[in-house]
């Protein structure tokens, strides 16, 4: 996270569910102690082959917006929502 410093384990279960969208469940800890889940539905961008964008509204924290670019095992994406903007980067 950008806004808060934040930064810690996070992994990712994510499977198609069509053609070109994905379902994305993201898991980590926030502050090392606080548990959250982070569910998002993955488009692709029209014209492009590894980027994706999601947004969706959460109880409490508002819409939030990720843009996110696979490549080979990694997987990037930078979001931003109400009070918070960062980045997410994994691979396997």
């Amino acid at each position: 996270s950008q806004t808060s410093g934040h930064s810690g384990p996070l992994k990712a279960r994510i499977r198609a569910t069509g053609p070109g969208t994905y379902r994305a469940i993201f898991v980590g800890r926030f502050a090392g102690v606080v548990p959250f889940v982070y569910p998002a539905k993955l488009h692709r961008v029209p014209g492009t082959c590894n980027q994706y964008s999601s947004s969706q509204r959460l109880p409490l924290l508002g819409t939030y917006q990720m843009s996110a670019h696979v490549s080979g095992n990694h997987f990037h994406a930078t979001f931003h929502g109400k009070k918070d903007r960062g980045t997410f980067q994994m691979s396997r």
